[in-house]
């Protein structure tokens, strides 16, 4: 039987989720939560409580102890245990696309799984393992993505869902706050052709997601998705079948934002119906729409705007095009996992 070994990640978690306990049994591997304090004595010198470790310089707490020492917490350190360097390396790569899609960001820095200090480097140069064990970050989110990481690696669609949504995310994002009805940016259609390449080939990642989580519109010529401008019942009732079986609610509603003017892409397919958001107002226009008509929106317009040939409604796209598929594709990706489920449990009030 291989014996486990711990591997540092270089990621530190600042406000950890009660809601996630770890261990997060990943497939092959398992991530642990190890956390480090540090006495300071008399004469200055910080002794660390935990052997051969590097420690975060990132205090969460302090404050004097016994005989004139000074105690620091930092934060927890995000530990992967398995059996060789080549497996941590992978979960370290799926721990930071996890939190990519979760972050709604362009990613972390590059990080690699590093055998604790005093251990077997197994082929990893002493030069480049002091290097890469200067790089770390904390923040929050990382708990949220190691869990995500170690529930997707048990299911293929779900690793590749996570992959491309986190594709999307790295070829166009911009920070959530951007997206803010009162303090983000007012984004309008550019006049860049590079933006309208991005644009398109962001949401035909984010879309292909969907696909891989079984979720998207099935249709056909002989099976139209629309008939007289409303829903084909068969098409709309087999798509609500795979949405409760991903365990996806019915009772809820998915965000669309919809700002300044109409486009050319609303004024030839308008977007779907909804009740008003409680923070539209003026040029803010954002709407809660239901999980299908949202995933057939997103299916308009990465078929007839995004995945061919530039048109004139090509040229309309805007980041908000993108933020919707994307924030649609990681909702539905984290509700098939049951993560948004186990957040919502622990905090009700958050809904």
């Amino acid at each position: 039987m291989s014996r486990l070994r711990f591997y540092k990640t270089g990621f530190y978690e600042l406000d950890r989720d009660p809601a996630l306990q770890p261990p997060f049994w990943g497939r092959g591997w398992h991530v642990q939560f190890r956390r480090l304090t540090t006495t300071r004595g008399p004469k200055g010198r910080e002794r660390p409580n935990v052997a051969n470790m590097h420690h975060l310089q990132v205090a969460l707490s302090g404050g004097p102890g016994p005989r004139g020492t000074y105690t620091t917490v930092y934060a927890p350190e995000i530990v992967v245990v398995a059996t060789n360097r080549e497996v941590a390396e992978r979960a370290v790569q799926w721990i930071a696309t996890a939190f990519t899609v979760y972050d709604m960001s362009n990613g972390a820095e590059d990080h690699h799984a590093l055998p604790d200090l005093g251990c077997d480097l197994e082929g990893l140069d002493p030069r480049e393992y002091q290097y890469f064990l200067g790089r770390h970050v904390g923040t929050s989110g990382y708990c949220e993505a190691a869990w995500l990481a170690a529930r997707s690696s048990h299911r293929t669609k779900w690793k590749l869902a996570l992959a491309k949504l986190a594709i999307s995310y790295r070829i166009c994002c911009i920070n959530w706050m951007d997206t803010h009805p009162r303090y983000g940016t007012r984004h309008g259609v550019s006049s860049d052709p590079f933006h309208w390449a991005m644009f398109a080939q962001a949401i035909v990642a984010a879309y292909s997601a969907i696909e891989e989580l079984g979720l998207e519109v099935r249709a056909s010529s002989e099976k139209p998705s629309f008939i007289n401008r409303k829903w084909n019942p068969p098409v709309l009732e087999e798509l609500i079948d795979r949405l409760l079986g991903s365990g996806i609610s019915q009772t809820w509603r998915h965000p669309w934002l919809i700002r300044n003017s109409p486009t050319r892409i609303e004024r030839r397919r308008p977007n779907p119906a909804g009740s008003t958001t409680e923070w539209a107002q003026r040029w803010v226009r954002d709407r809660y729409v239901s999980p299908p008509d949202a995933i057939l929106r997103a299916s308009y317009i990465r078929s007839r705007v995004g995945a061919h040939a530039s048109s004139d409604v090509t040229r309309s796209l805007t980041i908000y095009d993108v933020c919707n598929i994307q924030m649609l594709a990681r909702a539905l990706l984290l509700r098939a996992v049951g993560l948004q489920a186990r957040l919502e449990e622990a905090h009700p009030d958050e809904r």
